[in-house]
């Protein structure tokens, strides 16, 4: 899936450009960091280099000062990733 493509990428590199944080990892990041405000049980540890991503977004200074749910997602995340290896975990909706 879509998930997998992306964690695919992440293996090769810290931000989607140039190595760099861009406007696509703002479009990018947001989206993923909106699955905790929405889907709080799903388990995007399976997805380890997405997961981190996501760390590496969520830790930015600017995302913490203009996303309202930024201590819910930094939260989220912060769970996500020390469930990385730990085994798989059932998909949400199937779709996941």
């Amino acid at each position: 899936g879509l998930l997998q493509k992306l964690d695919d990428i992440l293996a090769e590199k810290e931000f989607l450009i140039n190595e760099k944080f861009s406007v696509a990892d703002v479009a990018v990041g947001s989206y993923l960091l909106f699955i905790p405000l929405f889907f709080n049980n799903f388990d995007v540890s399976r997805f380890p280099n997405v997961t981190k991503y996501m760390q590496r977004c969520v830790q930015r200074p600017s995302y913490l000062a203009v996303f309202p749910g930024a201590p819910k997602a930094a939260e989220y995340v912060k769970g996500q990733v020390a469930k990385i290896g730990q085994g798989p975990t059932k998909k949400q909706f199937g779709l996941f």
